[in-house]
């Protein structure tokens, strides 16, 4: 009999042991603030076509002149120098972000162009988060 106490208070202890292990403290959920920029490239021959950067704010989408992008096409084809100074503008972009406290969390970009294929758009989302008690 005492035997059979001393395993059956073991056991206990060993199930006790377990429990306090094993009972995580629950995490307290993080909320986030969202904001989502999109950058708009435009592919239209002979620079006619418009590029730029907008955001989402509390009271709808605007454009921020801030980050002036170029247009990929010039009048004699694709112009590498406005391509390099858009890759610059986004990454500033991206960086004032970052200072003022948000996170990239997601990139998301496509291509639509016409059925010529002469001309189209390339749109990127980067869609940042930050802590909503900063």
């Amino acid at each position: 009999m005492k035997k059979l106490n001393s395993i059956s208070l073991g056991l206990g202890v060993i199930i006790l042991i377990s429990l306090v292990a094993f009972n995580t403290p629950e995490q307290a959920t993080v909320k986030y603030n969202y904001k989502q920029v999109t950058t708009l490239e435009s592919v239209v021959g002979a620079g006619l076509g418009r590029s730029s950067v907008m955001a989402t704010t509390d009271t709808g989408t605007v454009v921020l002149s801030q980050y002036e992008l170029k247009n990929f096409f010039g009048a004699a084809g694709i112009n590498m120098g406005n391509v390099q100074t858009n890759e610059q503008t986004i990454v500033k972009m991206i960086s004032d972000m970052q200072t003022k406290g948000w996170e990239l969390f997601s990139i998301t970009s496509t291509a639509l162009n016409t059925e010529t294929k002469r001309q189209g758009i390339f749109i990127t989302r980067y869609l940042f988060r930050r802590n909503s008690e900063q």
